[in-house]
């Protein structure tokens, strides 16, 4: 899906990473798991709820760029990649602040 985004193929780089990425994350954060390492499995899995999250904060975004007005290609393009970028961010703060 990320071939149709809607601003075109810079968004859909951002959309297709973000899918990899996420299908990453699940396949390490199992594999931490199985292997009984649970503090780096929930790290994983923390990064993981964060991508998935991200959608969430892409529509936000978008919406209120679309209630003032200042709907654009290039704010949708921009949104795209930050909504992750912020997600994953804010997950390596959260390992940071727990020690994991």
């Amino acid at each position: 899906m990320s071939g149709h985004a809607y601003a075109g193929p810079v968004a859909g780089l951002g959309f297709a990473i973000h899918c990899m990425l996420t299908g990453l994350f699940v396949v390490i954060a199992a594999w931490q798991a199985s292997r009984a390492r649970m503090i780096s499995d929930r790290r994983w899995a923390t990064q993981t709820y964060l991508l998935l999250c991200a959608p969430l904060l892409l529509r936000l975004i978008s919406g209120a760029a679309a209630v003032s007005n200042f709907e654009d290609q290039w704010v949708y393009q921009l949104t795209a990649w930050v909504s992750w970028l912020s997600c994953g961010k804010s997950g390596e703060s959260l390992s940071q602040q727990h020690g994991t």
